[in-house]
């Protein structure tokens, strides 16, 4: 009986510790993410225009006629893989994976150069990306993703 009171004695202290925690760290870990959300989107459209911290929040920003920033999530082989794309007039797409939980070695190509070799190019050449061998899966949610993103382009920007 008194073993099973302290144990539970620890466990509370334990839960209350890291909620401490989490309230104490909370905020600095989401300033970092919008930190990085920020200077990925900038870093995609180029130092000549303008990103405001406030926008990458939004899942669609920006006035089409400099760029359509966008945030896209596809459920990948690991989970989640959230994707920053930006399409600048006429039609060009960059992309980056923002997170993902794919699995290393196989899936996290999406890190490297896959993606960013690939910025600027127009829609067309994006709907036809490639698989990557062993990653079929991680490949095709970046296609759903980029199949998205164009959708919402057309619906945003490109309508009648």
């Amino acid at each position: 009986m008194k073993a099973t009171f302290a144990l539970l004695a620890v466990a509370a202290l334990c839960i209350t510790l890291l909620y401490l925690a989490e309230g104490l760290v909370g905020p600095r870990i989401d300033s970092n993410r919008l930190a990085q959300q920020l200077a990925v989107f900038t870093d995609m459209v180029g130092p000549d225009v303008q990103v405001n911290p406030g926008d990458v929040t939004q899942p669609l920003f920006g006035d089409c006629s400099s760029f359509l920033g966008q945030q896209i999530s596809q459920p990948g082989y690991g989970g989640e893989v959230q994707m920053a794309v930006i399409i600048t007039p006429p039609a060009n797409l960059s992309l980056r994976a923002m997170a993902h939980q794919e699995t290393p070695g196989i899936g996290d190509f999406i890190d490297g150069t896959w993606l960013s070799a690939r910025d600027g190019q127009p829609l067309s050449s994006w709907q036809t990306l490639d698989n990557v061998s062993g990653a079929t899966v991680t490949a095709k949610t970046v296609q759903r993703g980029i199949a998205a993103a164009i959708n919402n382009w057309e619906l945003t920007c490109a309508g009648p």
